[in-house]
């Protein structure tokens, strides 16, 4: 049996898992209206959409390489707000399970 490597500038279904635990929540609560996908010899890219506005707030990307990354788009232009080498990592800006803590100091 012959096994067909997955190119590097695709997504694998393990990351678009892991943008659904992200998106899929806040699709439903409407703070996202959309996400496009679209792909190409440059890699693959993930457009998210708020409602309202005409062009992606966010896009999370895999490049050429296989890294990832993450970006906000103001009118300004795209700025990069997270990059790593798995989508998971990438994304965890995002994560509820990853917000730091804080503890109440309280009066002693």
């Amino acid at each position: 049996m012959s096994v067909i490597p997955f190119a590097r500038t695709r997504f694998t279904p393990a990351d678009i898992a892991a943008f659904n635990e992200i998106a899929l929540p806040r699709l439903a609560s409407g703070h996202w209206s959309a996400v496009a996908r679209h792909s190409g010899d440059w890699g693959d890219r993930i457009a998210i959409m708020v409602a309202g506005r005409p062009a992606p707030l966010f896009t999370f990307e895999r490049d050429k390489a296989g890294r990832y990354a993450l970006y906000f788009h103001d009118r300004d232009g795209a700025v990069r707000i997270g990059t790593a080498d798995s989508a998971g990592a990438c994304l965890a800006i995002w994560s509820s399970t990853s917000r730091r803590r804080t503890t109440s100091r309280g009066a002693a």
